[in-house]
């Protein structure tokens, strides 16, 4: 198979996907983590599910280092197979859902995917090359209206059935330096190179994340420094702060950063909380101090962009076009101008 380099061994305290979740669920089992197509799942709640199931992957004989293909647009199911191939130490292999024909079989065979989870159009496309797939044994269907028992010998099973298994989740030992997805180039100018990305490549990319924001408004040209960190949401998924420190004696505008914002960050990664410092606390080595940051309160401190009714159009694309003030509450910034400029003068 081509791909990328070997992945080294993770730091001792990175833990693989699985572990992490199930860590996540016994601290905060209530609290809301993410919603999929107008689904919202606690932490509880999707790690009983992915238990689930790994436990089917497993009664199907899916084990460690197994190869399981998605053709499916995000979708409840695509999420709980995530973490359930995570806990099994099986590898997923996302395929993009407009392949077909040679594109789709390449794949499929190059991989050598023994489980394929299609829904209704995937499973369509994919039965015009089952017979050219002989490492396929067993195909997940996710709606429940797709007809027919075999696809060239090749066992079908409604998800729903599969993913109701009772028994328990089996143990697996999976290291954060084991690969997790085996995901495709787009092959534009040569076959399609299957790259192997690791558990803890998943986490990498979220602290990266993290640092490119901070990068981009950093860019502010009355912004000194920046950190970002997570805030519980009570409602969704964890909400971002911006904790700046300005350049001395400058005025800034809820209104300004905001539309700053807009124009510089996608939707998703618009942070909802700003709070100005006289400096970021920081290690002797330079290195910001953000458990010290997530203590600090959300009080009359901290700009809550929601409540000042300035929300990020997440229906549109990019630039201009993404501010949006929703119920706007008009009221004086005054307070907040002489609060920035006292402590910056």
């Amino acid at each position: 198979m081509s791909a990328t380099k070997p992945v080294a061994r993770e730091s001792r305290n990175v833990l693989s996907l699985g572990e992490l979740l199930r860590v996540r669920a016994v601290e905060l089992p209530d609290r809301p983590y993410l919603t999929v197509s107008r689904h919202g799942y606690t932490f509880g709640e999707l790690d009983a599910r992915s238990d689930a199931v790994a436990a089917a992957l497993h009664l199907h004989g899916v084990q460690a280092g197994d190869r399981v293909a998605l053709l499916a647009p995000n979708r409840p199911e695509v999420v709980e197979l995530f973490f359930g191939l995570a806990k099994l130490g099986a590898i997923q292999v996302p395929l993009n859902a407009a392949l077909k024909g040679e594109f789709l079989r390449y794949q499929l065979n190059q991989s050598q995917a023994s489980v394929m989870v299609a829904d209704g159009e995937g499973a369509g496309t994919f039965a015009a090359v089952a017979h050219e797939l002989p490492d396929l044994r067993l195909c997940v269907l996710p709606d429940n209206d797709q007809d027919g028992a075999e696809l060239a010998g090749i066992a079908r099973i409604v998800y729903a059935e599969f993913a109701g298994a009772t028994s328990a989740s089996p143990a697996v030992s999976v290291n954060p330096a084991d690969t997790m997805t085996i995901i495709y180039t787009s092959g534009t100018t040569g076959l399609p190179k299957g790259c192997l990305l690791s558990h803890g490549y998943y986490q990498r990319a979220a602290r990266a994340v993290l640092r490119e924001l901070e990068t981009a408004i950093r860019a502010h040209p009355k912004v000194v420094d920046v950190a970002v960190h997570a805030v519980a949401s009570a409602l969704t998924e964890d909400d971002v702060k911006a904790c700046i420190v300005l350049t001395e004696g400058v005025i800034i505008t809820p209104e300004e950063l905001f539309a700053f914002f807009c124009e510089q960050l996608p939707s998703y990664a618009i942070p909802r909380y700003v709070e100005f410092l006289d400096e970021l606390p920081r290690t002797a080595i330079g290195r910001t101090m953000k458990y010290k940051l997530r203590e600090r309160p959300i009080d009359e401190r901290v700009w809550d962009f929601e409540q000042l009714g300035l929300r990020p159009n997440r229906s549109e694309r990019g630039g201009a076009a993404s501010r949006q003030a929703e119920n706007p509450q008009h009221r004086s910034h005054e307070h907040d101008e002489r609060w920035i400029t006292e402590r910056h003068s």
